[in-house]
């Protein structure tokens, strides 16, 4: 499980047919991408990539962070209506729905799938101020070696603060909302940084199973369908 330490990184599978050499974003990322697959034991944190080469990647683009860990980028592969998969250059791969983390694979405790409400406004992109009091989740879990299994929540959110971020190079005024889920036995938060007038997730820290550190996502490119 070393990996989840390290950086989800979807350029050489998208990119590798774009770059022409030089100093593109493949070319710029690749000591992150082969320390992550191959598991150097001294992975220096990379140099910040200015959106100018970011920009490069013809593609829907996130980042991706495990705690204080490097980023890695990801850009999407497929989309499967409304949910967009995003792969990585050893196949792991997240999916998104809207600004919610519905799946992941590789990880060894895969998240399979979320049962969300029609009116989930994470999974649905809806104006903050139209954003329900509470939800109830269903997160879907599978194991390598064990039996599946799920677990279900309500959440409820509330709005913490306004605020400025800064994601690679672009300011964005967003409303900072923590979102706590509990079911009695277990109780985590999820923070999402959101456009208060059109309900667009920019950033989040979400969790993604039981033992798993939270994922921190920025869009860097919305997904366009």
């Amino acid at each position: 499980m070393r990996w989840l330490a390290l950086p989800l990184l979807g350029l050489g599978l998208a990119l590798s047919a774009c770059s022409s050499g030089g100093t593109s974003a493949v070319e710029r990322l690749a000591p992150v991408i082969e320390g992550a697959i191959f598991g150097s034991d001294e992975l220096p944190d990379p140099e910040p990539v200015p959106r100018s080469v970011l920009l490069q990647i013809p593609f829907a683009t996130i980042a991706l962070q495990v705690r204080d860990g490097p980023i890695g980028y990801a850009t999407a592969q497929e989309a499967n209506g409304p949910y967009v998969v995003y792969q990585d250059t050893a196949r792991r791969s997240i999916t998104i729905l809207g600004g919610l983390i519905t799946g992941t694979s590789g990880i060894g405790r895969n998240m399979k799938a979320i049962k969300n409400q029609v009116d989930d406004p994470i999974a649905v992109q809806t104006p903050l101020d139209a954003w329900p009091r509470r939800i109830d989740r269903n997160y879907q879990f599978a194991r390598h070696s064990a039996e599946d299994f799920e677990i279900t929540v309500s959440c409820g959110y509330q709005q913490i603060s306004r605020e400025r971020i800064e994601i690679f190079e672009i300011f964005y005024s967003v409303t900072r909302v923590v979102e706590r889920c509990s079911n009695g036995i277990r109780t985590f938060d999820n923070t999402y940084w959101v456009d208060a007038d059109t309900g667009f997730v920019w950033q989040s820290e979400q969790w993604v199973g039981p033992q798993i550190e939270p994922y921190t996502l920025r869009v860097l490119r919305p997904f366009v369908g």
